[in-house]
């Protein structure tokens, strides 16, 4: 059977981009296991956490067509490069599922630094609960990808195996809900709420130093407020092509 450049494009392209992730990822794994204080770190615990799940992520999404059933329709071939069974379909499409870890990762991450900043909690008092910044996203990750496999609806989905095109609604419930919940309602509330307290803390420090310029008043302001956006624009634009 011949396919097109278009079925040929979906199953090559995923794998050069998922390489370079998963190369990025296990360089962050090594940094940080290696470093006795890193490891000992709440925010690079979480950043180590975020960085293993990407790298089975990104292993899935290397995989691409190649665990999709390689025959269908009268024992042909109706995928580019497919070769698998429902067993592998099965177990790419948990794989993927499972990764709606990540995002809920970086809420974890932009939580640290709320805590951190706006409360002024420190190491030891971050040791106490940093626990929940690890079960909150396993859980929820391994949780739905579960129920999933429990109500067979991983799938064709023509870059890989997850949800079949006729279970879109569980694409909804299970992951893009989850991603974009985290998205508007924890990130970046959480960066504007940084901004906001730097900058008040910067209006306060000003009365004190009459003689300064505005720029300087609010230099830090403005990095927050850089590092927010860039944070928060980071995490929309990794996220609204896959859900769209």
């Amino acid at each position: 059977m011949s396919f097109s450049a278009k079925q040929k494009s979906i199953a090559i392209l995923p794998k050069p981009f998922s390489f370079l992730s998963l190369i990025g990822s296990t360089h962050i794994v090594y940094q940080i296991l290696k470093n006795p204080i890193r490891r000992r770190t709440v925010q690079y615990q979480i950043i180590l956490g975020l960085s293993l799940v990407d790298i089975l992520g990104s292993i899935g999404m290397f995989l691409g067509t190649w665990p999709i059933p390689a025959y269908v329709n009268d024992d042909k071939p109706t995928v580019y490069l497919a070769s698998g069974n429902d067993r592998t379909c099965a177990a790419q499409g948990f794989l993927l599922q499972a990764y709606v870890v990540a995002p809920i990762y970086n809420a974890s991450q932009s939580l640290y630094y709320l805590f951190v900043v706006k409360l002024g909690w420190n190491e030891n008092k971050l040791k106490k609960v940093r626990w929940w910044f690890h079960v909150f996203p396993i859980g929820i990750g391994l949780g739905t990808a579960i129920a999933a496999m429990a109500l067979n609806i991983y799938g064709n989905a023509t870059w890989w195996c997850w949800f079949s095109p006729l279970s879109d609604s569980y694409r909804w419930a299970f992951f893009f809900s989850i991603v974009w919940f985290m998205g508007l309602v924890v990130i970046i509330p959480s960066m504007f709420v940084l901004y906001l307290h730097v900058r008040k803390q910067e209006a306060a420090a000003a009365e004190w130093r009459p003689g300064s310029s505005q720029e300087e008043q609010f230099s830090q302001s403005r990095k927050v407020a850089t590092r927010g956006l860039l944070f928060s624009l980071s995490f929309i634009t990794t996220w609204i092509f896959p859900t769209l």
